[in-house]
């Protein structure tokens, strides 16, 4: 079975197509998990950007001074109505959405709170912010080693209890897919995506809401379009909401 689920590969997810529908044999459920914004204090002077078009915290200066903030924190402070309207002013944002709900003044709501000390999530990779839970829920699932496909850079695996910071920087530099020895998670991510998947062989809604991430569970209806319908989501919620 291939790991590169979700990579843009043939047959590629379609945006209107429920995303269990892709899920690889063995597998039952889905789940979505937000990548946090980050905040970093006013004092802040970065050495580098993480991007050459704006200042952006590198990944190590996130670890190192950043606060994770939960996207249901930014959608109070941008007067937001829900997370889906949050939703398509990141992807406005990110340049990537063109529909008639992508209206200018979500866009000055988002851009109003953002860059002077809070920056929005990364897309195309798995973000620094997540990275240590996923991997958690994998040493508890039984499994040693974290085993990983990245879409330029090869496969591999690494001892969980032995890696190190730059060993969890290096699995959060392009998009990737992260499995268990039995295989039973996947965690993978979506080019221009601000957010992660896991997949699993069994219902994860519990784990979700235990882990304290925040996303949306997927139902068999769920598209990658999820911000644009109008069907109810069902959410979990960070802890320190």
């Amino acid at each position: 079975m291939s790991k590169k689920y979700f990579f843009p590969s043939e047959p590629s997810p379609a945006a209107d197509k429920p995303i269990k529908n892709f899920l690889p044999p063995g597998y039952t459920s889905a789940a979505i998990v937000f990548h946090p914004f980050v905040r970093m204090p006013l004092n802040w002077k970065p050495e580098k950007s993480h991007t050459p078009h704006m200042l952006f915290p590198v990944k190590e200066d996130t670890l190192l001074f950043g606060t994770p903030v939960s996207w249901e924190a930014v959608r109070k402070e941008t007067g937001m109505n829900s997370i889906k309207e949050l939703a398509i002013g990141l992807y406005m944002w990110i340049g990537g959405i063109y529909h008639e709900k992508a209206k200018p003044e979500i866009y000055k709501k988002l851009k109003d709170v953002i860059g002077i000390s809070l920056f929005p999530p990364k897309e195309d990779q798995l973000s620094e912010l997540v990275i240590q839970s996923f991997l958690e829920v994998i040493r508890c699932s039984g499994s040693r080693t974290v085993h990983f496909e990245k879409i330029t850079d090869g496969s591999g695996s690494l001892v969980i209890d032995e890696m190190t910071t730059e060993d969890m920087l290096y699995l959060c530099e392009e998009p990737i897919s992260l499995y268990d020895e039995k295989e039973d998670y996947i965690f993978t991510c979506y080019f221009d995506e601000p957010y992660s998947f896991i997949i699993g062989k069994r219902d994860i809604e519990g784990l979700c809401q235990n882990i304290g991430w925040e996303g949306i569970v997927c139902d068999e209806n769920t598209t990658h379009a999820w911000f644009l319908e109008e069907k109810e989501l069902k959410q979990f919620y960070s802890k320190d909401e």
